[in-house]
């Protein structure tokens, strides 16, 4: 074994390193779930689903919303995230946005959402008020 197998191995048989993976795995919970509570509360017509691990929500917005495009807005209210054409390679995604809750707190995570509905929710107004623009 190489000195770092060997570095990793001894560190693996006295920490307790399953009770930190429990740490964190309840601490991102804790987050995720502010995260989407917020959805719920503060965009409506937005869909999403209740991811079982990672540190991002996907969500998909009402048709016409362009996230590409509605992102300078949102940088206007304080808030970012990554258009859903950032993960294709077609132009597709459009309607998509991948909002990150691993790093702000539980409460700055729900702060964001509800920056992101002023944004999302103004231009929902608009479309169903003035319809969809091509």
């Amino acid at each position: 074994a190489s000195f770092a197998q060997m570095l990793v191995s001894e560190y693996l048989s006295v920490a307790d390193w399953q009770q930190q993976i429990e740490s964190f795995r309840q601490l991102y919970k804790a987050k995720r779930d502010a995260a989407m509570q917020a959805v719920e509360q503060y965009l409506p017509k937005v869909a999403t689903t209740r991811p079982a691990g990672g540190f991002f929500l996907w969500l998909t917005l009402p048709e016409g919303l362009n996230s590409k495009e509605m992102l300078p807005l949102a940088v206007t209210e304080l808030v970012a995230y990554t258009p859903g054409t950032a993960f294709y390679g077609d132009g597709r995604g459009q309607e998509n946005i991948r909002v990150c809750f691993s790093h702000p707190t539980a409460d700055n995570v729900k702060v964001g959402i509800e920056r992101l509905s002023r944004v999302v929710n103004q231009q929902i107004e608009l479309i169903e008020t003035f319809g969809k623009v091509d």
